[in-house]
């Protein structure tokens, strides 16, 4: 759970960090001067990424439901695309809303809930 959250959390951070830095080019290179409040810049990046972090726990709760008997891989399987549909809703509400950094989001929780499948398979 814990690797799961660092690896969610520096994976935001990650994307965050270099789409902010993206956009300040982008802005410079079309003479718009960027004026950002730093303590702003630094608590939309921690909260992002953090609710990244939270947000790469749900292949443990998958598995827990799973092995709860709740859910099965088959109905995973079935369900794949109100799943994917779901990761981009819910992902689309974190910040920032551009096109690039949601699908480079979006793509690892996609493989977390495959890999889900593919771990738990005979359960």
């Amino acid at each position: 759970s814990l690797i799961l959250f660092l690896v969610g959390f520096t994976y935001g951070f990650g994307i965050l960090y270099y789409s902010f830095e993206l956009f300040a080019k982008i802005n410079t290179g079309l003479g718009i001067q960027n004026i950002w409040d730093i303590g702003q810049f630094l608590s939309q990046i921690f909260l992002t990424a953090s609710l990244l972090g939270i947000v790469f726990q749900y292949p443990i709760i998958l598995t827990v439901l799973i092995r709860l008997g709740l859910l099965t891989t088959r109905m995973l399987r079935q369900k794949r695309r109100l799943a994917i549909f779901l990761v981009f809703v819910g992902t689309a509400l974190l910040p920032p809303t551009d096109g690039l950094s949601l699908v480079a989001m979006v793509v690892p929780l996609i493989l977390l809930y495959e890999a889900t499948i593919f771990i738990n398979f005979n359960k």
